[in-house]
């Protein structure tokens, strides 16, 4: 019998009428067992509906999709100039730690949520063959090339926030923009080699997990790089204007 059906018998137990001072002993010395009963009940329903709330299928994707758009969001947030700046006054000298707990921030989160959807015990989407595991090949291949080629032409020192932090500077000076390497084939290497890189990761693992994560880039990109290249035209100006008219966004010679 279940621990609900033991309560229910319990309640349902008949009081005999014929001794009223039996009755009133009962039921005090009772009284207090059942309160106990009823609260480990409550609170059981509750833990069972949170358990069938976040482990419903239905539920899971939209959950995870609405963290990961909510994740890239915060992202632009906090490298938003107007946001920095006001963390730079407030913060005085120790601003140059922005960046590092910033990407601290940023690679904790991320994990964490990719952890939780990568244990998700869910089917592949498709059978995998020859065909898409030599699509995967390429595309993970091309994919990390971009990413690692384009990393190269970044001062991985200030990207990563070491760099403010040892030479005491907050706000690196930036007086060149780069048009050379990969930048010279789009004005986003980096990014259009993440796309290819979960396009491949999906055709690899072909879980609903990979496809989420890929489809939330693709929403979130087109506001990401607005924001990014406002950034990007006050600070290189009538320069960052040309290189805008001669190389495309994301995909060569197309956007």
């Amino acid at each position: 019998m279940t621990f609900r059906g033991v309560f229910r018998n319990l309640c349902q137990l008949p009081v005999t009428p014929s001794n009223p001072e039996t009755h009133g002993k009962i039921t005090a010395k009772f009284l207090p067992a059942q309160k106990c009963l009823l609260a480990g009940s409550i609170q059981t329903d509750i833990n069972e509906s949170l358990l069938v709330l976040t482990s419903m299928p239905s539920l899971q994707p939209l959950l995870a999709f609405t963290l990961l758009l909510a994740y890239f969001a915060l992202h632009s947030l906090l490298a938003a100039d107007k946001l920095k700046e006001w963390f730079s006054q407030r913060t005085g000298a120790n601003f140059r730690y922005y960046r590092l707990i910033y990407n601290v921030l940023a690679g904790v989160l991320l994990i964490v949520l990719l952890y939780w959807m990568a244990i998700w015990p869910t089917k592949p989407m498709f059978e995998k063959n020859a065909w898409t595991n030599g699509a995967a090949v390429v595309l993970l291949a091309t994919g990390c090339w971009l990413v690692v080629g384009s990393l190269r032409q970044y001062d991985l020192g200030e990207f990563t926030g070491i760099r403010q932090i040892t030479q005491k500077n907050a706000t690196p000076n930036h007086s060149s923009l780069n048009v050379s390497g990969f930048n010279a084939l789009v004005r986003h290497p980096l990014y259009l080699g993440i796309i290819l890189s979960l396009v491949g990761l999906f055709l690899v693992w072909s879980k609903i997990s990979a496809l989420l994560l890929l489809l939330s880039v693709l929403v979130y990109l087109p506001f990401g790089i607005h924001f990014e290249e406002k950034k990007l035209r006050r600070q290189f100006g009538q320069a960052y204007l040309e290189y805008e008219k001669r190389v495309k966004r994301l995909i060569p010679w197309v956007w």
